[in-house]
């Protein structure tokens, strides 16, 4: 048949909102490797301001 184009409709693009649920269960899956990767991260930055701002205080307590 003329005009009719049987691979487009068999090769269409995921939809949005399949592709929202791939990202999530993607997300979902990282979460647990990534989150105590962070949290150390968070940690050794909140170390490091603190460790600076004690720093300060005690350099100018002594001045």
């Amino acid at each position: 048949m003329p005009g009719t184009n049987y691979q487009s409709e068999l090769k269409q693009p995921p939809q949005p909102t399949a592709r929202l649920a791939l990202w999530s269960l993607v997300l979902l899956l990282c979460l647990p490797i990534l989150m105590p990767l962070l949290l150390a991260l968070v940690s050794v930055l909140m170390s490091l301001v603190w460790s600076t701002d004690a720093y300060h205080a005690v350099s100018h307590a002594l001045s």
